[in-house]
């Protein structure tokens, strides 16, 4: 995992740190000469340019850490539809530490849960789908609206 991590660093350095180099080279050269617009600044060139410096630095830094996690790949666990209120719940919470680190839509969100079915889990979506397209009822589309459903299905006790 060590040499992993370790070569995951080497790659991002030698081949995404030119990049926000790059891209924070644009930006500078889009922002005005004077970003006070007109004002009178309370601090001195020199005073500026260094908050200018460090606000960038960390603007860099952050970026940087976003987009880390974004490029890390997370599976998204299985759920195979047990009834047992418990084991739902942590599927759940789960699935949307994944979705917190990534900018999924709403209904991407559905799909790629949606995916990770098996056993009954995928017989009562499969299902679900179907009658909803027999009864010209929408189909579900969002995460939202999935994971309420399935609170009903799996989480009965919470709901009765």
């Amino acid at each position: 995992m060590e040499a992993m991590m370790g070569e995951f660093k080497r790659m991002f350095k030698s081949s995404i740190e030119p990049l926000h180099e790059r891209i924070d080279q644009l930006e500078n050269s889009r922002l005005p000469p004077n970003s006070s617009k007109g004002r009178e600044s309370a601090y001195s060139n020199d005073e500026e340019e260094a908050f200018e410096g460090r606000y960038q630095t960390d603007q860099r830094t952050q970026r940087r850490r976003d987009d880390v996690i974004k490029d890390v790949k997370l599976k998204i666990p299985s759920f195979q539809g047990k009834s047992d209120p418990e084991t739902y719940l942590e599927w759940e919470r789960k699935i949307e530490l994944v979705y917190e680190c990534h900018t999924y839509t709403e209904e991407k969100k559905a799909k790629l849960a949606a995916m990770e079915f098996t056993d009954y889990a995928f017989i009562w979506w499969d299902q679900l789908r179907l009658s909803r397209r027999r009864n010209r009822e929408r189909p579900v589309k969002t995460w939202e609206e999935m994971r309420s459903l399935m609170r009903k299905k799996f989480m009965p006790s919470y709901y009765s």
